[in-house]
């Protein structure tokens, strides 16, 4: 119970506001942890309820495990298409090794028809912004996702994108790539990358 207690936004709120000193040498105040005032249920609900939250945790976690084993499988399905070039051809059958006729670049061979060139050609990249209003928890007014470099770490009242995107950290937090296709408002620290060729649902 003092588990899922402690990840609540309020309790996360009140170590966040009870820090001080410089930055990057803050310290939470215990005081203020032990101030907090909230609802003790009785050991039996306390419990049931960490049953119930240990259960969809778990759902969680196996669905985690799904993701990765997705992720890796993606992966690998690029890998064989895009560099060994072993898509499927008219027939079905892995391109190159059936024969499919390959040709001279400046990389390389690669498939006939294909050619190469420079990203800036599909691609176009911009900076994402810095709202004009932030808060930890959505309410009635702020319900807009602000994304991070690596996840959503708030929300706003307005967006600042609302066609497909792909999302990376420009500062701080590098290698992870996000992918939206609703209003979200991509932040300070983010690079937003749009494409014609970006169709997904």
């Amino acid at each position: 119970f003092l588990y899922y207690l402690f990840r609540t936004n309020k309790i996360r709120d009140i170590i966040i506001k009870s820090m001080t000193g410089t930055s990057g040498r803050q310290r939470a105040q215990k005081e203020s942890i032990l101030e907090y005032e909230c609802e003790i249920p009785t050991i039996q609900y306390q419990r049931k309820i960490a049953t119930i939250l240990k259960n969809l945790d778990d759902k969680i976690e196996i669905n985690k495990k799904l993701i990765a084993n997705l992720d890796e499988l993606s992966q690998t399905l690029f890998k064989r298409w895009f560099v060994d070039f072993e898509f499927p051809d008219e027939n079905g059958n892995p391109y190159k090794s059936s024969g499919g006729e390959m040709i001279d670049s400046v990389i390389g061979e690669i498939p006939k028809g294909w050619k190469i060139s420079k990203l800036d050609k599909i691609i176009n990249i911009k900076s994402g912004k810095r709202p004009r209003n932030k808060v930890n928890i959505v309410d009635n007014k702020n319900k807009i996702p602000i994304i991070g470099a690596s996840k959503i770490m708030g929300y706003t009242s307005n967006y600042l994108e609302s066609e497909p995107i792909l999302v990376m950290g420009r500062v701080g937090t590098h290698g992870i790539i996000q992918r939206f296709n609703n209003n979200v408002w991509p932040s300070d620290n983010t690079f937003i990358i749009k494409s014609k060729f970006m169709i997904y649902t």
